[in-house]
């Protein structure tokens, strides 16, 4: 999925890459059941590593189609300085389970920085939970019509991936947005 140019991302090829080298590693030192490869935080930094470089990426495109689209205000150019009474940068606010983890926080400020971003993260301690998300997303779907009335709850469905406004992956793919590399420390 890596070699896609969209902003969608799967880990399931992660999970499988780490669960291989888990088993080698523990052929390797004779190692059964529940005991613990002695590489095991090797394996686990690895593994964050390239799972946060993912989502920095499919981010960092997320950026660049909004921009491009106009659905945010324009990325400042690399020459050229924002002076006063121009847009604002586009923000990047990262909120939910997902914003506990310190080293996505940090990748994705440093990208935000780079670009000329705003970064806005929820306090990690506000992040633990993803309830407040679901019952956002229903208030927000209550509001637009996009659900029943509260007397009528058994009619609600439950949907696994819910979909938040508009779908517009077929147009980030079709866009087919090229990055620059961007030099970030991670970990």
């Amino acid at each position: 999925m890596t070699d896609y140019r969209t902003c969608d991302f799967s880990f399931s090829g992660f999970k499988n890459s780490v669960y291989r080298e888990i088993v080698r590693l523990e052929k390797q030192h004779g190692i059964e059941a529940d005991g613990l490869v002695p590489e095991l935080r090797d394996v686990c930094a690895s593994a964050q590593r390239a799972m946060v470089q993912h989502l920095v990426r499919r981010t960092h495109r997320a950026l660049e189609f909004c921009t491009r689209e106009g659905l945010l205000p324009p990325l400042p150019s690399e020459e050229a300085e924002i002076t006063q009474g121009e847009e604002a940068s586009p923000t990047l606010v990262v909120a939910g389970g997902v914003a506990c983890n310190s080293v996505l926080r940090d990748a994705l400020a440093q990208l935000c920085s780079h670009l000329g971003a705003r970064f806005v993260a929820t306090p990690a301690n506000l992040c633990s939970d993803n309830g407040l998300m679901i019952a956002w997303n229903g208030l927000e779907r209550y509001r637009a019509s996009a659900v029943p009335a509260v007397g009528d709850l058994g009619a609600l469905r439950v949907e696994p991936r819910c979909i938040l406004g508009t779908d517009i992956s077929q147009s980030v793919a079709k866009a087919s947005i090229k990055l620059r590399k961007i030099k970030l420390k991670i970990g």
